[in-house]
């Protein structure tokens, strides 16, 4: 196959979607992106890579690697959340498509945070929030997704303590630095962690860190 660009290989191996995104602050973008959606002819295309490409395994290279143990936690929903995806649905069925423009980046920019702990919506001044004028315990519930995991991270901990075991812990939301939903979660979950038993010393918030810090911090973890 004679492929001498980027464009006639797009044209050949994927297919190409205009799609609306959304800016940083939540408003939509005035144009549509060109995006790829998904790939064609994969067999081709495999095997023009083998062509000039050598082919290694991870069990090529690490030998004896230990198998990850996935676990999947289910939390059952409560009226709070219900009540979102209502008002959620409720707003998309009845907004024009100009009012759609407007609201719908402060929709999913909402559900998006609600989905890891309510909390971050109390006090967050967005007109398509039902709960802003809820206070943090109003928004607290002992079963939540952020106090079951801080559970299953003491359990951890405490189970893996002759080893000194190591746990990251990833949560891309509540950093604290959101102009509308701005409660820190990540100071929350270290908070929570320390009330439980672990020490403040042995817990650390990755942010802004150092190239030096973070290389002091790697020589500890191992």
């Amino acid at each position: 196959m004679d492929l001498h660009s980027l464009d006639e290989w797009v044209n050949t191996f994927a297919q190409i979607d205009n799609v609306t995104e959304i800016n940083i602050d939540n408003t939509i973008k005035n144009k549509s992106t060109q995006t790829i959606r998904k790939f064609l002819n994969p067999k081709e295309m495999v095997g023009m890579f083998r062509q000039f490409a050598d082919i290694v395994f991870t069990e090529d290279v690490v030998k004896n690697l230990p198998k990850a143990k996935y676990i999947d936690i289910e939390i059952d929903g409560t009226p709070e959340h219900k009540a979102i995806q209502d008002s959620i649905s409720s707003t998309i069925k009845s907004a024009s498509t100009q009012e759609m423009l407007k609201f719908y980046g402060k929709l999913m920019a909402m559900a998006d945070v609600a989905a890891v702990d309510l909390r971050m919506l109390a006090g967050a001044d967005s007109d398509v929030n039902p709960f802003k004028d809820y206070s943090m315990d109003e928004l607290e519930f002992e079963d939540s997704k952020i106090n079951t995991m801080c559970q299953k991270v003491y359990d951890e901990y405490t189970a893996s303590k002759k080893i000194k075991g190591t746990q990251i812990i990833f949560c891309d939301k509540g950093s604290g630095s959101g102009k509308v939903y701005s409660f820190n979660l990540h100071k929350d979950i270290a908070r929570k962690l320390q009330e439980k038993g672990i020490p403040k010393d042995e817990i650390v918030i990755i942010k802004n860190q150092s190239d030096a810090q973070l290389e002091e911090l790697y020589k500890k973890v191992n």
